[in-house]
């Protein structure tokens, strides 16, 4: 099936990778996690930065 053809249908089950990539734990494209509570009012709002980590800092391959 298409792409094109694939919108807006479902899976019926669940679609697994058979194996990871990339091959070690990349937080940099993970994402942002917050709390709602942190998002009062109408946005847009303005969070603090907690931590700036460097990219590719930490990363290593899995054994």
């Amino acid at each position: 099936m298409s792409l094109a053809g694939a919108a807006g249908r479902i899976l019926d089950q669940a679609a697994l990778a058979r194996s990871a990539l990339p091959p070690f734990d990349n937080s940099a494209m993970d994402g942002y996690a917050v709390r709602v509570s942190d998002l009062e009012g109408i946005g847009p709002w303005r969070l603090p930065v907690r931590a700036r980590v460097a990219t590719s800092a930490g990363c290593r391959a899995r054994p």
